[in-house]
């Protein structure tokens, strides 16, 4: 299955934990900490912008949105900017739809090991599962208010090949992501900021729906 706008590193980026210059101990506080506060979170919705900065050219490609959550295992990522695309997850299917085709691809995620394995690991991040990704990744916090992490992944870890780094900002009461910075080992990089974020709101039911979105 090929994900047209959504770069592979993106997927990535929501593989993360472990640690580094800190005890392992004092890791594991700080993630028990936020999966404690990312428990009382049920769904998400918010904007996105998501800037890719290529190796090979001068000016960044910015990508705009909007992404939803909400547990159990429902996530969906809609852009808007500069193309129309969407991807849902929802009761292990996959559904994307793109503007170049205007057709909807549908995909069993058990019917492939490695996006499966790729999309658990992504909706555990944004379901605030931290603890469960804790073998992959060496973690050092850069700053602790608001709350900054740095992810270094492991040379065992399926991203180790792709990924240089991973920082990730926290907001302020460290309910939710505010911002995450992806370093390639070929040098691109990525930065999602994410704005206007909802917690534990309703969500329309066309956000489930792969298809074009006008917000």
């Amino acid at each position: 299955m090929k994900i047209k706008f959504l770069p592979l590193s993106v997927l990535f980026c929501f593989l993360i934990l472990a640690t580094n210059t800190m005890a392992e101990e004092d890791i594991h506080t700080v993630l028990m900490r936020l999966e404690s506060k990312s428990a009382q979170i049920n769904s998400m919705e918010s904007n996105f912008v998501q800037t890719k900065k290529l190796a090979m050219f001068d000016k960044p490609l910015i990508l705009k949105g909007k992404i939803f959550l909400k547990k159990p295992g429902q996530f969906a990522w809609h852009q808007r900017e500069p193309m129309r695309y969407s991807l849902v997850i929802k009761n292990n299917t996959v559904r994307q739809w793109d503007e170049e085709t205007g057709k909807v691809q549908e995909v069993s995620v058990n019917d492939n090991p490695y996006f499966s394995a790729a999309l658990k690991q992504m909706t555990e991040w944004f379901s605030g599962s931290y603890t469960a990704l804790i073998k992959d990744y060496a973690v050092t916090v850069l700053k602790q208010n608001p709350l900054v992490l740095e992810f270094v992944p492991r040379q065992n870890s399926s991203s180790s090949g792709l990924v240089k780094k991973v920082e990730v900002t926290f907001r302020e009461d460290e309910r939710y992501i505010e911002e995450i910075y992806i370093k390639e080992i070929n040098g691109d990089a990525t930065r999602l900021k994410f704005t206007e974020t909802k917690l534990n709101a309703d969500i329309k039911p066309d956000a489930w729906e792969a298809k074009p979105h006008a917000d």
